[in-house]
């Protein structure tokens, strides 16, 4: 196989890894099958990463980004309504193009064993959550939402993301991920929305 840059390498193991997550469980994830599934030997592996926490890690620095992405996209935007909607078909984007990453959040206890990187992932949940409430709270301020506690509406639209992508999983993603988030957020305009004119 040719010889990648480093960077590129490192990508593509990650990518692997996360691909072995999503098809045969955490148990599946090992250096001697990444290194089949890459087709470069244990020791190049070894040579990117120390070891399997390590390409955990790297698991989660990928998230990291993703989610970053988001609230970057998320600062240009002023109006709530607008804002809670990128938030939700964001996400049912990031995942309609990357599917095994659905295994990752539906999974949260692999990482358990590692205390770093589970107090990682404990963070970028927290910021998203956050984010909601932020933009539930906006949207309060701008008079567009009605007045309704922000951490309940949250925890609903958390919960119905985690829950709808389960249900695409077990379907063998055999439904619209997008279609889904604009019906999903057409019904919260309904329950929130002031002026009641929906988009």
């Amino acid at each position: 196989m040719k010889r990648l840059k480093t960077e590129l390498r490192q990508e593509q193991i990650i990518d692997e890894a996360i691909s072995l997550i999503h098809s045969n469980g955490f148990s599946a994830l090992s250096i001697r099958e990444l290194g089949n599934q890459v087709g470069i030997s244990e020791a190049a592996i070894y040579r990117h990463f120390k070891s399997k926490d390590e390409i955990i890690k790297g698991i989660i620095i990928r998230i990291h980004r993703l989610s970053e992405d988001l609230f970057i996209s998320l600062d240009n935007i002023k109006q709530a309504d607008k804002k809670l909607k990128h938030f939700i078909l964001y996400n049912m984007n990031l995942f309609t193009q990357f599917p095994a990453l659905v295994s990752i959040f539906m999974a949260e206890e692999i990482f358990e064993h590692n205390t770093t990187v589970s107090n990682d992932l404990k963070l970028i949940i927290k910021k998203r959550h956050s984010t909601l409430l932020n933009i539930i709270d906006e949207g309060i301020m701008q008079g567009i939402f009605i007045d309704v506690e922000s951490e309940t509406v949250a925890a609903m639209i958390q919960g119905y993301i985690r829950l709808t992508l389960l249900r695409w999983k077990r379907s063998n993603n055999n439904f619209s991920l997008i279609g889904t988030g604009e019906k999903f957020f057409k019904i919260l305009q309904i329950l929130l929305n002031k002026n009641k004119k929906h988009n």
